[in-house]
């Protein structure tokens, strides 16, 4: 039997973002919400970001995504 190419997983799956509901950005270390660490982030300087739980400071996050039903 041959590989299907479109099973799930041989391709980077694409989600489309709503940016009216940004998702919430989590710290890698602990998993509490970040907040911008400069005011001049994403202009200026790299987009950089703060953890008041446990003291990451970084450029790196990760994001909450609903695993329900998604808009299309």
């Amino acid at each position: 039997m041959e590989s299907d190419p479109d099973v799930d997983g041989a391709k980077p799956r694409l989600v489309r973002r709503n940016p009216l509901r940004p998702s919430p950005k989590l710290c890698p270390r602990c998993l509490s919400p970040v907040k911008n660490a400069s005011k001049l982030g994403g202009w200026l300087v790299p987009m950089t970001y703060h953890c008041p739980s446990c003291g990451y400071h970084g450029t790196a996050f990760l994001e909450r995504t609903s695993q329900g039903s998604e808009d299309t």
